[in-house]
């Protein structure tokens, strides 16, 4: 029975790691650059920051 539950988990956490994976490639594409790159990590980064002081203004 254990074995069972692990055997769940650990596919529901394969489905999950797949899904964020689907998602930060969308989110990459629409962007239009590539959010996994350290430099597309910061330009999302500061996207999001100016994004969220423009909504407070």
């Amino acid at each position: 029975m254990q074995i069972d539950r692990y055997a769940r988990l650990e596919q529901a956490q394969r489905m999950g790691d797949a899904l964020v994976a689907e998602r930060v490639e969308r989110i990459g594409k629409a962007l239009g650059f590539d959010i996994t790159e350290p430099t597309g990590l910061i330009r999302a980064g500061l996207a999001l920051t100016a994004w969220r002081l423009l909504d407070d203004a």
